[in-house]
């Protein structure tokens, strides 16, 4: 989630889908420490979602300290609807970066309601939410108060995805 610096500055919560092999996720981090360098952007909260949530988490919160940004909360979203569990993410030993299960980092990582305590704390209209993964922790975080999402939430921003190969019509991955 950003805060805004100035009445025309972006403030949003980030869903983010992390694999390792997805680099446009770790790009959109990249881009987010850059707006934050350049006093664009204030990330309040980085939601990790897809099978399996908590490594997922782990390899964002390696991610996030490794770019100075140890103060944004990493939180651990839910399965995306990956009932069957087909998604993977890198474990602690795969890279010096990512905290393993022990770690105090890992202990940091948050839950869902830590978001909702941030909606209550913001003034209204000052968050986008921009999601590049599952819609599931979203749609609950609506579910869950919708007067307060629409009072807080300025806008939300979808990215989309296709499953491959495409045949004759392209398929949503998620």
């Amino acid at each position: 989630m950003l805060s805004p610096r100035t009445e025309n500055e972006l403030v949003g919560d980030a869903e983010v889908r992390m694999e390792g092999a997805d680099l446009d996720d770790e790009m959109a981090l990249l881009l987010a420490k850059a707006l934050i360098d350049a006093d664009q952007l204030s990330l309040e909260a980085v939601v990790c979602t897809l099978h399996p949530a908590k490594r997922r988490a782990q390899l964002v919160r390696g991610t996030l300290d490794a770019l100075g940004l140890s103060d944004v909360p990493v939180v651990v979203g839910s399965d995306g609807g990956d009932s069957q569990q087909q998604q993977t993410a890198p474990a602690p030993e795969d890279h010096d970066y990512i905290p393993n299960d022990d770690d105090e980092r890992t202990q940091s990582l948050k839950s869902m309601g830590e978001v909702h305590e941030l909606l209550e704390r913001v003034a209204p209209h000052s968050i986008s939410i921009v999601i590049l993964a599952s819609l599931k922790d979203a749609a609950a975080l609506l579910k869950r108060n919708e007067r307060q999402f629409v009072e807080k939430v300025r806008d939300v921003t979808i990215m989309g995805g296709v499953r491959w190969p495409v045949s004759q019509y392209a398929e949503p991955d998620s």
